[in-house]
């Protein structure tokens, strides 16, 4: 078990890692990109798609530095990573997704990191257990019972 929870905390980070890569790949399409004579970043809905990639960012990496913290200093950290984990993998997922749609159809090329990144978002649905599994694991620490898985 000690061996999973460092796997699903490198695995949050991982992810995180993937949330700055969106984040850093849609500011430089927006503040490139041109239609109908203004940048891509100058409408409202993308500035708002960039926020949020923003806000999910750094929730991400809040969430995976103190279950870090948390590990470090030998504290129980279980529910710290699983919440890491879960919270990483579903924001990574969210923003991927805004991130090939801010790309238009060039979102799903190959040609383009973000689609890379929207494939291993989905990938990363499984990867260290799945999100209802972690739900089900938070929820049995939650309710105060011992989980085996």
């Amino acid at each position: 078990m000690v061996a999973l929870e460092e796997a699903r905390l490198g695995v949050a980070a991982r992810l995180c890692g993937g949330l700055a890569a969106c984040l850093d790949l849609s500011v430089e399409y927006s503040n490139q990109r041109e239609l109908f004579r203004r940048r891509l970043g100058d409408f409202q809905m993308t500035k708002a798609k960039l926020a949020d990639m923003a806000v999910a960012l750094d929730a991400a990496r809040s969430l995976t530095w103190r279950a870090a913290r948390l590990k470090d200093a030998g504290e129980p950290a279980s529910r710290a990573v699983l919440t890491a984990k879960l919270y990483a993998q579903e924001a990574y997922m969210n923003v991927s997704r805004d991130a090939v749609q801010l790309f238009g159809a060039y979102g799903m090329s190959d040609e383009y990191e973000v689609n890379r990144h929207f494939r291993d978002a989905q990938v990363s649905e499984v990867t260290g257990g799945t999100n209802a599994i972690l739900r089900l694991l938070i929820a049995d620490q939650v309710l105060g019972r011992r989980s085996g898985r």
